[in-house]
C-alpha cells in the first residue's frame, strides 16, 4: 500500500510549470545584471556575484567569463571560496552553498529578513556571515546550520576579515554613522569592539597578517602594521567617500570612490586618481581585485568587468558593454549591426550568438545605422556621416559638418539616401553617400527621425511634434498636424498611406499624415523610442520603461513584454514574424526567437531517465500546433529549434539550463506554410533531430 501511495504522488508531480524567456540576453554576456562583489582564489580562478542571483566565473584571469546558475534570484552580495570547489554566496535573503565549483548550489539559510553584507570562512567549517541590523550568523559545520549572534540592531555590518584562524575583525558603522569596528583574537569566540574611526567602515583588506588597509564612507584610508593593535589616518582625498580598497604588495593599491578610481604605488602616502566615469559610462564599479601585482579586475554596475595588466595605466573591457546602443539594423537572420555611445560598433554573423567590435576611429555617439545590403551601410553621428564597403572592417567619413547633430538616416534604394539632424537640417545623397547636397526644410527645430519609402516620397519629424512630408524627393516639404507637442521619436510607414509614429505614445495615419491619432492601449510612461512593423497587422515597438509591445491588428491593441526596469530600450528590428532584436541602455542586446511570447514548458516527471531522448511530435502531421517530449538524464543548458528543409532556423523553443526530468513544450506553426520542418534537441553531449510535417 505504501508504494503505491508513493506512485500516486509520484504521477500527480506531471503538472509543474517552467518558462522559456521571450527575450534572451546576447549582449553583455556574461550578464547585464550589477556585479556587487568578487573572490579570487589565484590569479585565475575567481567568481563574482551580483543582482539576480547572479554567480560568474573564471579560470584565466579574467579574460573570459562564464555563467554559472545559483538556484536563486535573490540579490547576491559576497562570496567566498575556500577550495576550487567549495565556496558560498550571500546576500538578500539568502545563503547558497556549492562544492562542485559553482555547478549546483545549494540554499543553506533562507530568510526574507535576511540581509547579508559580508561571508568569510577560515575553512570548510567554520565561517561567518555579518550585515545589516547588527546581525551575526557563526556556523561549524560548513553552514549546515548558522546561529545567530546579534548586535546593536541599529548596526550596519559591511565586512568581515581573518588574518588567521583566531584573528579577526568585522567592520561597519551605526546609525547615527559612528564606526563599528569589532575583533576577536580567539577564532570568534568572543568580540571585543575597537575605536571610532569616524565614520561607516565600507572595506577592510590585509596584505599580510600584519599589514591592512580599511576604508570609510567619509573619505579616510587608515593602515596598520601590527596585525590591526593600532590604525593610523594615511590620508583623505575624496569628500565622497570609499567604496572598497584592495592591495597586491605593500606598496601597489587601488581604492574606489563611487565614480573614481584612486591608484598608490608607495603604501598608501600618496594617491593619483583615475576619472573612470567616461570609462565606465555613468555605471558604478564596486569592486576591485588584483590578480597579481600589476593585473587586476574591476566590477559593477550594468555587468560591467574590466581588466588592467598594468597597474591600472589602461583599462579593457572584458564585455561589449557599457556604452548604450542607439540603434541596430538586421540585413538578415544573421547578418547586422549595433551602434551606439563613443564609437561602439558591434557586429554579428551568426545571428547574436557572438557580437564583435568594428573599429570606427571615433569616440562620436552614433544615432542610427543603415545598411542597403551585406556590404554597403551608414551610420549617423555628431555632424558626421560614415561609410562602409565591407561590412564594417573599414569606415570613412562621407559628410562632416561640426556645427550639427544627424540623428537619423533612411535609403530607399542603393543610391538615395537621406539624413535628418538638428537645426532644421535634412541633406540627400542620390550617389550613395559620395556627395550630399542640403535641402531646405524652412524650421529650426531638431529632427530626431526620418522615413522615406521611396526615393521621392517621405517623413522626417522631431521635436515639438512636427513632421514634414514630401512627395518631390526633398524638394517641397509640407507641415503636418500630428496633434502632438512633444518629442516625436521614430517613424516608420508601410506604404505612402499607413505609418505610424511615436511621441512617447504611439501614432498612426492611415491617409500619408494628414490626420494622426493614437493608438490605445500605450501608456505614455511607457516612453515609446522605437516603432517596427513587419506588415499590415505585425508591429512592435521598444520603450523608455524597459518594455516591448506588440501588436497583432494594426495598432488597434497593443501587448507588453518585460525585459528591465532599468533600460532604456532605444532601437529594435525584426527580420521575421518571430526573429527580432532590442538594443539600449550599458550595451544590452536582447534576441527573441518566438516573437516575444514566453513559451510554456511542461516538467512532466522529475524520475531522472535512463538516456537522453527525444520523442516524435504529437499530432503529426498537425495543423497548427503540436507537443514536443523530450528527456533529460543530468541537468544540462539545452536548445531545442526549429529547422526548415533547407537548414533555416525557423523557431528556437527552448535555450536555457534544465534539471534532470522529462519535458513537453508546445509549438504553434500558425505562420508556416505546410511542408517539412526538423526539430533538433542539443546539449553539451547530445544532440538529436527528428522530422515533422505542417499540413494546412
Amino acid at each position: 500500500m505504501k508504494a503505491l501511495f508513493f506512485a500516486i504522488l509520484f504521477i500527480l508531480e506531471i503538472s509543474v510549470v517552467y518558462s522559456q524567456a521571450p527575450w534572451l540576453l546576447q549582449s553583455p554576456l556574461p550578464t547585464d545584471q550589477s556585479l556587487t562583489r568578487n573572490y579570487f582564489l589565484d590569479a585565475n580562478t575567481g567568481y563574482v556575484v551580483g543582482n539576480n542571483g547572479t554567480v560568474i566565473y573564471t579560470s584565466n584571469g579574467g579574460s573570459l567569463w562564464e555563467k554559472r546558475e545559483s538556484g536563486v534570484t535573490n540579490g547576491l552580495l559576497s562570496v567566498y571560496f575556500v577550495s576550487p570547489t567549495t565556496g558560498w554566496c550571500a546576500g538578500e535573503g539568502v545563503i547558497i552553498k556549492t562544492t562542485n565549483g559553482g555547478i549546483n548550489w545549494q540554499t543553506q539559510l533562507s530568510d526574507p529578513n535576511l540581509y547579508v553584507n559580508s561571508v568569510y570562512f577560515i575553512n570548510e567549517n567554520k565561517g561567518w556571515a555579518a550585515g545589516r541590523f547588527g546581525k551575526l550568523y557563526s556556523t561549524e559545520n560548513g553552514g549546515s546550520n548558522w546561529i545567530l549572534n546579534s548586535f546593536d540592531s541599529t548596526a550596519f555590518l559591511t565586512s568581515i576579515h581573518f588574518t588567521d584562524s583566531m584573528n579577526g575583525f568585522i567592520a561597519g558603522g551605526q546609525s547615527d554613522q559612528r564606526t563599528l569596528f569589532l575583533r576577536t583574537s580567539n577564532g570568534g569566540s568572543t568580540w571585543i569592539p575597537e575605536t571610532d574611526f569616524y565614520g561607516i567602515i565600507m572595506s577592510i583588506d590585509f596584505d599580510t597578517p600584519d599589514s591592512g588597509w580599511l576604508v570609510t564612507h567619509r573619505g579616510y584610508i587608515r593602515y596598520t602594521s601590527d596585525g590591526g593593535n593600532t590604525w593610523n589616518i594615511r590620508t583623505s582625498v575624496s569628500a565622497n567617500g570609499y567604496t572598497y580598497i584592495s592591495f597586491s604588495t605593500l606598496l601597489k593599491g587601488f581604492v574606489l570612490a563611487w565614480d573614481r578610481l584612486y591608484t598608490t604605488t608607495d603604501g598608501g602616502l600618496t594617491w593619483s586618481i583615475q576619472y573612470v566615469q567616461d570609462l565606465l559610462s555613468f555605471n558604478t564599479p564596486f569592486s576591485i581585485n588584483y590578480l597579481d601585482e600589476n593585473s587586476a579586475c574591476m566590477f559593477g554596475d550594468g555587468g560591467i568587468i574590466f581588466k588592467t595588466t598594468n597597474g591600472g595605466v589602461n583599462w579593457n573591457s572584458q564585455t561589449n558593454g557599457p556604452q548604450s546602443l542607439f540603434s541596430t539594423y538586421f540585413i538578415d537572420n544573421k547578418t547586422g549591426w549595433a551602434v551606439g555611445e563613443l564609437g561602439q560598433i558591434l557586429h554579428t554573423t551568426d545571428g547574436g550568438i557572438n557580437w564583435f567590435k568594428q573599429i570606427s576611429g571615433m569616440n562620436d555617439n552614433f544615432h542610427s545605422v543603415y545598411f542597403t545590403s551585406i556590404n554597403t551601410g551608414y551610420i549617423a553621428s555628431v555632424g558626421r556621416i560614415l561609410k562602409t564597403s565591407n561590412s564594417g572592417l573599414n569606415w570613412f567619413v562621407v559628410y562632416s559638418d561640426s556645427t550639427s547633430v544627424t540623428a537619423s538616416i533612411s535609403f530607399p534604394n542603393s543610391s538615395t539616401g537621406y539624413a535628418a539632424g538638428y537645426d532644421g537640417k535634412i541633406i540627400k545623397t542620390t550617389n550613395a553617400g559620395l556627395t550630399w547636397l542640403p535641402l531646405n526644410s524652412n524650421v529650426p527645430h531638431h529632427f530626431l527621425c526620418v522615413d522615406f519609402i521611396s526615393s521621392e516620397i517621405g517623413w522626417v519629424a522631431g521635436t515639438g511634434g512636427i513632421i514634414l512630408h514630401t512627395t518631390n524627393g526633398g524638394i517641397n516639404w509640407t507641415s503636418q498636424n500630428s496633434g502632438t507637442q512633444v518629442f516625436v521619436h521614430s517613424l516608420f510607414f508601410l506604404s505612402d498611406l499607413v505609418g505610424y509614429a511615436s511621441d512617447y505614445e504611439i501614432l498612426k495615419t492611415t491617409n500619408g499624415g494628414e490626420n494622426w491619432y493614437h493608438t490605445t492601449p500605450v501608456p505614455g510612461s511607457a516612453g515609446v523610442l522605437r516603432i517596427h512593423f513587419l506588415n499590415a497587422d505585425l508591429g512592435y515597438a521598444s520603450c523608455l520603461n524597459g518594455l516591448v509591445y506588440k501588436t497583432t491588428n494594426g495598432g488597434v491593441n497593443w501587448s507588453s513584454g518585460f525585459i528591465g526596469l532599468y533600460y532604456h530600450l532605444n532601437s529594435l528590428f525584426f527580420t521575421s514574424p518571430d526573429t527580432g532584436w532590442v538594443v539600449g541602455s550599458r550595451g544590452v542586446i536582447y534576441k527573441t526567437t518566438n516573437g516575444g511570447t514566453t513559451t510554456t514548458i511542461h516538467s512532466v516527471s522529475s524520475n531522472i531517465p535512463e538516456k537522453f531522448f527525444l520523442h516524435q511530435n504529437y499530432p503529426n502531421p498537425f495543423n497548427p500546433t503540436t507537443r514536443i517530449k523530450y528527456e533529460l538524464t543530468t541537468s544540462e543548458h539545452i536548445t531545442l529549434k526549429i529547422y526548415d528543409v533547407l537548414g533555416k532556423q525557423i523557431a528556437e523553443l527552448v535555450n536555457t539550463k534544465q534539471n534532470a526530468g522529462a519535458y513537453e513544450i508546445e509549438f504553434d506553426a500558425s505562420n508556416l506554410p505546410s511542408g517539412i520542418y526538423f526539430y533538433t534537441l542539443k546539449t553539451d553531449n547530445f544532440s538529436e533531430t527528428r522530422r515533422m510535417i505542417v499540413l494546412k
